[in-house]
């Protein structure tokens, strides 16, 4: 349900943004979020400002719906605010393609998305994750590992995966790594044994 005289439309354009078509009618609510994610996609939001966008979304879910935000608009927010970008793709009814998009542009040369900050996306927002999501997400740390070998990446990946899929939400059965993937994974971080967090993930999935 929309707001007295609130009218969107939701549509795909030459660079993937949304158009609103509105009256007075939007809420406090929805004013200070829209207001924080135009702001929060162009810089880092202060910790004040962050936990408003965050507490306002968690205390009235039906804001994201009513923001409109395509993937590109969240994308953009997670290269400097991944918590509030999480809390965002959480509450989306289908949150397959804003996942995908935020994976995707973590792959460019200039990391418009840090490893780092898709991991935050990930765990926070593990019970919207679909399986289509989980493999892309190997695949783009597994393709970044080859290609830098940093010892930091590794323990976050294997951490991660710990956190995700042997610890992830219990309420989401979607989330497994096939046999395949395992044995990809086996044969990229077996050098890195050593690390604690990387061979309690070995040992997980033996």
């Amino acid at each position: 349900s929309l707001f007295p005289g609130e009218l969107h439309f939701i549509l795909g354009t030459a660079n993937d943004q949304v158009i609103h078509v509105a009256s007075n009618g939007h809420s406090e609510e929805w004013e200070q979020a829209n207001d924080l994610v135009k702001q929060g996609s162009t810089r880092a939001l202060s910790a004040a400002e962050r936990q408003q966008l965050i507490g306002n979304i968690q205390k009235k879910p039906i804001l994201v719906s009513r923001l409109g935000l395509s993937p590109h608009v969240v994308a953009s927010l997670a290269l400097n605010n991944a918590e509030a970008a999480a809390a965002i793709v959480s509450r989306v009814p289908d949150a397959t393609d804003y996942f995908q998009r935020i994976i995707e542009v973590s792959k460019t040369k200039a990391s418009v998305v840090s490893l780092e900050n898709v991991d935050t996306i990930v765990l926070h927002g593990a019970k919207a994750l679909r399986q289509r999501n989980v493999n892309a997400y190997i695949n783009r740390y597994c393709a970044h590992i080859r290609d830098s070998n940093e010892v930091e990446a590794v323990k976050n990946f294997a951490t991660t995966l710990n956190q995700l899929i042997n610890k992830g939400p219990k309420d989401n059965k979607e989330l497994y790594v096939s046999d395949g993937k395992k044995a990809e994974m086996k044969e990229l971080l077996e050098p890195h044994k050593s690390l604690h967090e990387v061979a309690t993930w070995l040992n997980s999935i033996k």
